[in-house]
């Protein structure tokens, strides 16, 4: 490999931090929108790094053969420091307004998209209320049975049995 190339390698590699720090920026932004319970954070960071990995493997292999040297760990890591330092602020705040517009637009979209099968659909569904509702009854009226019969039961079973109740 001749100097020229390991020098265009060595960039690459440099913009490749950068894409990580890209893609961390991004994932980072997005915690900060959506809530997530602890364990599917772990879960998400997880993939996170497995998708950071995949891709920094790939490109190794695309640029250099495949050839994990120490400068190709240097490289990256300066290029992801840079970024850093550099872009990272601004880069969040480009995500920040990115995401929460296409948010305010999904909810803006779903509004009106409710209001339109409102609109359309009330018809519908005041006519399925006629149909169903006295089914709907029926069927009240046959749980309500089975909770009398039940009942008893349960009595007689809880008696056995006191360390749970079963009805």
């Amino acid at each position: 490999m001749t100097v020229g190339n390991q020098l265009i390698a060595l960039v690459l590699f440099i913009l490749i931090g950068f894409a990580s720090g890209f893609i961390f920026d991004f994932y980072h932004t997005f915690k900060k929108f959506f809530k997530f319970t602890p364990w599917l954070q772990v879960v998400l960071d997880f993939c996170l790094w497995v998708f950071i990995t995949i891709i920094c493997a790939f490109l190794l292999v695309l640029v250099n053969w495949g050839e994990v040297r120490f400068y190709v760990f240097l490289a990256m890591g300066s290029g992801l420091i840079i970024y850093y330092f550099v872009l990272s602020r601004t880069v969040k705040k480009i995500y920040g307004f990115i995401i929460g517009r296409t948010l305010w637009l999904m909810k803006l979209l779903i509004r009106y998209v409710v209001k339109i099968f409102k609109f359309f659909f009330r018809p519908v569904g005041r006519i399925l209320e006629k149909i169903l509702l006295p089914v709907s009854r029926r069927i009240e009226k046959g749980k309500r049975k089975i909770r009398k019969i039940s009942r008893p039961l349960g009595k007689i079973l809880n008696k056995v049995d006191h360390k749970r109740r079963i009805l």
